[in-house]
């Protein structure tokens, strides 16, 4: 047997002894459904820190276009590995998570700025007004301009601060 299994605890290092990691501080085996995302959480460079990054740079940049291909590449994954581990952690793709904030910070900025929904559809990087009404309504379950009559006669009622 290796030296380095029976120092470390490998397979077949014998005794029974757990892992250890390089400094000879033991490591608990996991096993089960989690294993592997916990295996992620523990890897600066793994794919989840990858993803993460990800995420903090489309919430940096959420009003510009994104190609995914691009992003994938630059975490040096394939576009369907990429896919993959950004909806195992957003449950959504990169442009769903995208059109999320987006539509998030258009809200609350159709309710403390006087503006129109189309102006405030260019300033959160949609391009299209009425796509950008159809996708608000469907996350929202209003159209823009009623949902925030909505929200108001609501904050009334409760005598909100302004």
């Amino acid at each position: 047997m290796p030296a380095h299994a029976a120092a470390h605890g490998s397979p077949g290092g014998g005794g029974g002894a757990g892992a250890h990691d390089r400094a000879g501080i033991p490591v608990p085996r996991v096993a089960g459904a989690l294993a592997g995302t916990l295996r992620a959480l523990a890897r600066p460079e793994g794919w989840l820190a990858q993803i993460w990054r990800t995420i903090q740079w489309i919430r940096e940049r959420y009003t510009e276009p994104f190609r995914v291909e691009q992003i994938a590449a630059t975490v040096d994954m394939s576009v369907a590995a990429f896919y993959r581990h950004f909806k195992a952690v957003t449950a959504m793709t990169p442009i769903q998570y995208q059109k999320r904030l987006r539509l998030l910070r258009a809200r609350w900025l159709l309710l403390l700025e006087p503006r129109d929904a189309a102006s405030i559809a260019f300033s959160v990087g949609d391009e299209n007004a009425s796509q950008f009404n159809r996708e608000y309504a469907r996350m929202f379950g209003l159209q823009p301009a009623r949902d925030v009559a909505r929200s108001r006669h609501r904050c009334r009622e409760r005598k909100c601060p302004r």
